[in-house]
């Protein structure tokens, strides 16, 4: 394999990489699973049918730390059992309103769950200003139920008793506001089917995503089960969003480790595991439930498309934290709890951090994000110069050197004294081989770093650039005649032709033509897989100063590739600069 040209071990680095993203895209950004039916939607005037709707699995029947996840059959007859309202029931349902300065929940009387979950400082989409909506259920497993001994309070109608609100809370009809600065403490209380009487406690605090759901039972479970709250998601198998915003567990466990798994990859209908706290969500927002009790004390899994995450509480009750918001890093870092750590970077998270957190300090002073993308990828660029030249000179001097390495495949024919004639002769020029391909290795944990960063941070979630790039974190496309043309990604591969074109090579013609076609590969990938805007104009201006670069170091005049890059720069930045003003 020594005496392989140069564009050889080149094209073979660009290919490992390309199946390095298909890889990482297709076993960490799995598509939802396809579904036969989806669920039947309510609305005002159309009930759900009672037989359409899956009653929700029993809950785990571990009574310890220890307790088997095996479920009897006589607890499954027992859950079911317990009555299952419909959706309409929910809907009809008299409904508590907490209304704080970042949400606002709509928490139903029957089942004592959570109907509606809007985060105010977020929107569904960019040409709508209604309030981001938490709450997808789209079947009668709304979150906040409380599952013990084979029964739920699914169908217990909850009341507020006597003194069950907080002395100084603001209320006006059905809602409630914690006072400014202050909590509001609202106290719900019910009968399960098997007697008992349960409260459910919940506390609230302006400025704050998280609150806590106290649990008492009296009497206590009879037979040692424990509480478990449930907290559920529905995923629609029809949202498109899910390919570039996929959606999966994290949990932190007791040892400190991370374990993500996403729903359709789960081992088990119901696992078990003993974590400090779980989370479900996708790239920019998650529901997470934090854990007191120690040892087997979360239950995850999935029925039908709806998700769950399941907190142990003690047979007579717990005490359960939730954080329902956005996965802001800087945010969750003030909460505590290492909740940072639901955001996930992949593999190069030591590339993605400071790539974040310069694109962030270089935003503070554009106001851009684009335009920070842009000017983070010159600085880069310039900053590895010295990497680019001495690139360029070795792939420069393997051009030369292809007379002489003809020659000796003429003279040579035995490979193997033919490989020790080339090396040879690489030493005795001082040429390296796979000089050519540093940038590129170097080049893809920047890509994917990058990629992870754009895909993750929320505050680039709908953040413009200019002209038809209005959101950096999704894929680009320019409508044409109804018709969404990647004007972005065909610039792209075109910089990358004339760049493949420009550069230094000592392989023959039909070598050539093999070369030419990696960026046609490249731009059908970035097509075919939803690629983030934002990583592409990445990508495009990378291509763009590399070939001021590569011009300056092949001019025969002897220019000077640092100041062909720093003026290279700056008409890039500027023109740029001009596009954010149209």
């Amino acid at each position: 394999m020594d005496n392989l040209s140069q564009e050889r071990r080149t094209a073979f680095a660009i290919m490992l990489s390309i199946l390095v993203i298909v890889v990482y895209n297709e076993l960490f950004i799995p598509k939802p699973a396809p579904q036969e039916s989806k669920p039947v939607a309510v609305t005002d005037t159309q009930a759900a049918p009672e037989t359409k709707t899956a009653p929700p699995p029993p809950p785990p029947v571990s009574s310890s730390s220890t307790a088997s996840t095996t479920t009897t059959q006589a607890q499954v007859s027992q859950t079911v059992s317990a009555h299952i309202p419909t959706r309409a029931e929910y809907e009809a349902s008299e409904t508590i309103v907490i209304e704080t300065d970042l949400y606002k929940a709509t928490i139903t009387k029957l089942g004592g769950r959570v109907k509606s979950f809007l985060l105010k400082n977020y929107t569904h989409a960019l040409k709508d200003d209604s309030p981001l909506e938490i709450i997808t259920a789209e079947d009668n497993s709304l979150p906040l139920g409380v599952y013990v001994a084979g029964t739920h309070d699914a169908g217990v109608m909850y009341s507020i008793p006597d003194k069950g609100i907080t002395a100084g809370a603001i209320v006006t009809k059905s809602s409630y506001a914690p006072a400014p600065g202050g909590e509001l403490s609202i106290v719900l209380q019910g009968t399960l089917p098997n007697g008992s009487t349960i409260k459910k406690a919940l506390r609230f605090t302006q400025s704050r995503y998280t609150f806590d759901v106290t649990v008492t039972l009296d009497p206590a479970s009879p037979d040692g089960s424990p509480v478990w709250l449930e907290w559920t998601s529905f995923m629609d198998p029809e949202d498109e969003s899910e390919s570039w915003d996929p959606k999966q567990f994290t949990s932190l466990e007791e040892n400190a480790d991370i374990y993500r798994v996403t729903p359709d990859n789960l081992d088990t209908p119901t696992k078990e595991l003993s974590t400090r706290w779980t989370a479900f969500g996708g790239s920019y927002f998650q529901a997470v439930l934090l854990n007191q009790e120690l040892g087997l004390n979360t239950a995850l899994g999935k029925f039908g498309n709806t998700m769950f995450i399941r907190s142990r509480g003690t047979p007579s009750g717990g005490s359960f934290s939730l954080f329902v918001g956005p996965k802001n890093r800087s945010l969750l870092r003030e909460y505590g709890k290492d909740l940072h750590r639901t955001v996930d970077l992949g593999w190069f998270a030591f590339v993605g951090d400071p790539v974040l957190h310069g694109i962030h300090l270089l935003y503070g002073l554009l106001g851009n994000y684009g335009l920070a993308i842009v000017a983070l990828t010159l600085l880069l660029k310039t900053a590895l110069l010295p990497l680019t030249k001495t690139s360029f000179k070795s792939m420069k001097a393997m051009q030369d050197l292809q007379p002489e390495i003809k020659a000796l495949r003429e003279r040579v024919k035995d490979p193997g004294q033919l490989n020790q004639e080339v090396m040879g002769l690489y030493q005795k020029r001082g040429v390296n081989p796979l000089g050519g391909c540093f940038p590129m290795v170097l080049q893809m944990p920047i890509f994917l770093g990058m990629y992870n960063a754009l895909q993750r941070d929320i505050d680039l979630r709908h953040a413009p650039f200019a002209l038809w790039v209005n959101d950096l974190s999704a894929p680009e496309g320019l409508e044409i005649l109804g018709i969404s043309v990647p004007v972005m990604i065909i610039l792209m591969g075109a910089s990358m032709l004339f760049q493949q074109m420009t550069t230094p090579t000592a392989a023959d013609p039909a070598q050539k033509k093999a070369m030419y076609a990696v960026p046609v590969i490249f731009t059908i990938m970035f097509i075919l897989f939803p690629f983030p805007s934002g990583l592409v104009l990445y990508w495009l201006t990378n291509n763009v100063i590399s070939i001021v670069q590569q011009m300056a170091l092949r001019s025969e005049e002897g220019a000077n590739p640092l100041r062909a890059t720093i003026l290279g720069s700056v008409v890039v930045f500027i023109v740029a600069f001009l596009l954010t003003l149209f």
